[in-house]
C-alpha cells in the first residue's frame, strides 16, 4: 500500500487546475465507496493482487535471470553485446 499511496500523491501533486482536482476527487471517491461496500469482492481483489504479486515478481526470478550482467563485467561490454546482436544482420 505504501507504494500506491505514493503514486496517489504524485498524480495529486501533477495536478494543476482546480478543475482537474475535484474530478480527480470525484473518480478517487467512486472507487473508494465502491470499494468500501464490497462483501466478497475484497477477497476476490486480494487473489488477484496475489496472483499478480506471483507472476510478476516471484516468477521473474524464476525464469528472467540476469545473463548479460553475468557474462560481461561493465557497461561498456554489455552495450556493446546488445549493438552486435542488434546490428548482426545473418
Amino acid at each position: 500500500f505504501p507504494m500506491a499511496l505514493s503514486s496517489i500523491f504524485c498524480i495529486l501533486y501533477s495536478i494543476k487546475s482546480e478543475r482537474q482536482m475535484n474530478t480527480f476527487k470525484k473518480v478517487l471517491n467512486f472507487y473508494v465507496d465502491g470499494f468500501k461496500s464490497m462483501t466478497w469482492g475484497k477477497q476476490l481483489w486480494l487473489l488477484i493482487f496475489l496472483k499478480l504479486f506471483l507472476f510478476f515478481f516471484i516468477m521473474k526470478f524464476f525464469f528472467f535471470s540476469d545473463t548479460i550482467e553475468d557474462k560481461y563485467e561493465t557497461d561498456e561490454e554489455v552495450g556493446m553485446h546488445i549493438l552486435d546482436n542488434i546490428t548482426n544482420t545473418k
